[in-house]
């Protein structure tokens, strides 16, 4: 695994708690995290969000399958490069994107959001939390 990668993994491990095979940050730390993970080179393919059942801690998280795909969040702000030619960096776009939705258009209920990451299986956060426990 890239040393930035697992630097990063790191950085955000106490952060996050394991809901299957997701790892959930609270808003404010996905925020960054989606910043930092554009900036190790690595794409964001969707983030996932997960709100408390009818608000209530006690009952549980559920995910929110209303999320929008990124190329419509991207339509949404304005952010899509289509010039001819134009050959930008996916993983700073992606991240940009995830940020802007993550900053201005999450819905109020979200407690928690994932991320799908463009990593290979063994590469992923989830895993790493998995292998890396706190002590």
């Amino acid at each position: 695994m890239d040393a930035r990668l697992t630097a990063l993994y790191e950085r955000y491990r106490d952060r996050a708690i394991l809901k299957g095979s997701s790892a959930l940050l609270k808003p404010d730390d996905a925020r960054m995290f989606a910043g930092e993970i554009g900036a190790v080179g690595v794409v964001n393919l969707i983030p996932e969000l997960w709100y408390y059942i009818d608000g209530d801690e006690a009952r549980g998280l559920i995910e929110d399958p209303a999320v929008p795909e990124l190329p419509e969040l991207a339509r949404h702000r304005g952010m899509t490069r289509t010039e001819p030619g134009w050959v930008g960096n996916l993983a700073t776009e992606t991240a940009a994107i995830a940020q802007e939705y993550l900053r201005h258009d999450l819905p109020e209920r979200i407690a928690f959001v994932s991320f799908v990451l463009d990593v290979p299986l063994h590469e992923t956060f989830e895993r790493y939390i998995a292998e890396h426990p706190l002590l």
